[in-house]
């Protein structure tokens, strides 16, 4: 709308605006418009300090202690048993509760016995460590649980075998050294030994010469080794040789010794030269007879030598019961080691060489006896056979029997024999 004049006239043209004045005195709130929508959640706070704690409450009242029991034949357990299994009496068989819950315990101790009498612990259905087995307790002095853990009840000892050694520990400080002995002793004599024992001084050892160890008991000297180690002085009561090594014993001086105390065999090659080692026989009775005129056995008279030493020598003696049925009749007899003569005297012309010979007999019936020997060196350690060979000139040679074979008692049936013996070289 137009302005009116008049109004421009009563109040005149506008000046230029004047400062700003004062602010008011500020006006009465109006009313508070509608809540606006809530905003996005701002991000958390850090976390205050912690409160401090309250008081303890008060101790509860102290549980039943459980009471051991002992056994001392077959039981079975019931969980939480404290048993006390004394095996002094005898074996027996503790078992465990039957389907048994998780949690379920036994614990067993023992008094001392296990280990010479088992305790057996049956597992009752369930598996003990895991195995389908029973298991006997054996160590003394143990204490064991069985712990149930739902599977398999579990073992668990106070006492268990010992482990293996552990590694050595470092080596502890070297300690000082203590102080230094005497380097040397003075020589002594056997009433004062230069190394004598400190609870008897009339007892020890001393040097009487170079190179020289003497013994001394009771101020006097009993024994002395000298620098060859011969022992000189010594005597031996009652000697005992013993052992089975084979080597050379020497007693020095002029020491005696029991045959009575000797036991055992003594080998042949210890022996001295001539010793007889071992002695064969063979004999018989048996009645024979020849009439060939070259040499024959006289039947069942030889024996068989293994001689221990090829250089040995072996002595061949016989005696031979002889009878012929002719006055005028020559018998001889000869040795055979294996299948050669031996000890025959030199063939000369026709004449049989032989060991032994049987000339006429004045008498054709008694009974004459012929005999020989010689010492042969067969060089063998081979079994050796000798045996006796006889031999006629003519009509008829008997052994063992006389011309007649008369059963009378004038006419005895003799014995022939050979002997042999190996002498030691």
């Amino acid at each position: 709308m137009a302005q009116k004049l008049r109004n421009l006239i009563n109040s005149g043209f506008t000046g230029p605006q004047g400062p700003q004045g004062p602010q008011g005195a500020a006006g009465a709130a109006g009313a508070a418009g509608p809540q606006g929508p809530q905003g996005p959640q701002g991000a958390a706070g850090a976390a205050g300090a912690a409160g401090p704690q309250g008081p303890q409450g008060a101790i509860g009242p102290t549980g039943p202690l459980t009471p051991w029991q002992s056994k001392t034949a077959n039981y079975t357990a019931v969980t939480k048993d404290y048993i006390v299994a004394n095996t002094v009496g005898g074996a027996w068989t503790l078992t465990l509760p039957a389907s048994p819950s998780s949690g379920d315990f036994v614990v067993i101790a023992d008094v001392g016995n296990w280990a010479t009498t088992n305790l057996a612990v049956a597992r009752n259905g369930s598996t003990i460590e895991g195995v389908v087995d029973n298991i006997d307790l054996d160590i003394a002095n143990a204490i064991v649980t069985f712990l149930y853990d739902s599977n398999t009840w579990q073992v668990f000892s106070s006492i268990g075998p010992i482990g293996p050694q552990g590694p050595q520990g470092p080596q502890g400080a070297t300690g000082p050294q203590g102080p230094q002995g005497p380097s040397s002793m003075s020589d002594g004599t056997a009433t004062a030994p230069g190394l004598p024992f400190a609870a008897n001084t009339a007892t020890g050892f001393y040097r009487p010469a170079a190179n020289t160890l003497g013994f001394v008991t009771a101020s006097v000297e009993r024994m002395r080794i000298d620098s060859s180690g011969n022992v000189t002085g010594a005597t031996i009561s009652s000697p005992v040789l013993s052992g089975t090594t084979t080597g050379t014993y020497t007693l020095g001086g002029t020491p005696s010794l029991a045959a009575t105390a000797l036991t055992g065999t003594i080998a042949a090659a210890r022996l001295p030269a001539g010793s007889v080692l071992q002695v064969l026989q063979t004999t018989t009775d048996t009645q024979q007879s020849t009439t060939s005129t070259s040499y024959v056995d006289v039947s069942g008279l030889s024996v068989t030598i293994t001689p221990s030493s090829a250089s040995n020598k072996v002595l061949v003696r016989y005696r031979i019961s002889v009878s012929t049925n002719s006055g005028t009749n020559l018998g001889a007899f000869q040795i055979l080691r294996n299948s050669t003569a031996v000890g025959n005297g030199a063939v000369a012309g026709r004449r049989a060489c032989h060991s032994a010979f049987r000339g006429q007999f004045s008498d054709i019936h008694p009974h004459a006896t012929t005999s020989g020997e010689f010492l042969d060196s067969p060089a063998t350690t081979s079994a050796t056979t000798y045996k006796i060979q006889y031999v006629t000139d003519h009509s008829t040679i008997f052994v063992n029997r006389d011309n007649t074979n008369s059963a009378s008692t004038g006419y005895p049936t003799p014995l022939s024999q050979i002997i042999v013996m190996e002498i030691a070289a």
